[in-house]
């Protein structure tokens, strides 16, 4: 089981921040539960871009709506690249039908590794959660076979800001 906890919090010189953390939940040899950080993030909104770096990979995305692109950088290996919003629409549309190909020849196999292998692919082309959510506590809990999502939450007065942040992790689901 993977889990990942969303903690928005405030940091007045940027804006909405969330810091990310992803954990693998498992049972030990004793059947009790342990907990191993795979990865973690931390999210800044500022002056309208979003600037997300990502620990475990050393990787700064830079998430700008007026340029309508994202800069992707990584320091350690002195990389960087820039995708325009134009080039990850076209690139999804050709990936829609050879996604669709090679599930077509994973299902031919008849293989049960995989079919496991197709399900996961399609739960990412398509995922799909059962919520629950604690107004009391504002935890937010998205479940799946394979994933748990924690969320704790908090309330944001900058409506604005949040549907920036909501519009820009559309935009990131669509560049991963």
């Amino acid at each position: 089981l993977i889990a990942a906890s969303l903690i928005p919090s405030v940091t007045h010189a940027q804006g909405l921040r969330i810091s990310t953390e992803i954990v693998d939940v498992s049972n030990g040899a004793d059947g009790k539960p342990v907990t191993q950080v795979l990865s973690g993030s931390l999210t800044l909104c500022h002056n309208g871009r979003v600037y997300d770096y990502v620990t475990s990979v050393d990787e700064l995305v830079i998430y700008d709506p007026i340029e309508k692109s994202f800069t992707l950088l990584r320091p350690s290996r002195k990389m960087a690249a820039t995708v325009t919003f134009d080039e990850i629409i076209q690139h999804l549309q050709n990936r829609d039908a050879k996604t669709k190909q090679y599930l077509d020849e994973l299902a031919a196999t008849g293989l049960a590794s995989s079919a496991k292998e197709a399900e996961m692919i399609r739960f990412q082309m398509h995922p799909r959660f059962t919520e629950t959510y604690d107004p009391v506590e504002g935890k937010l809990v998205l479940s799946a076979d394979s994933f748990t999502y924690r969320v704790d939450t908090r309330k944001w007065d900058d409506v604005e800001q949040v549907d920036r942040y909501l519009t820009y992790r559309d935009w990131m689901a669509r560049l991963n």
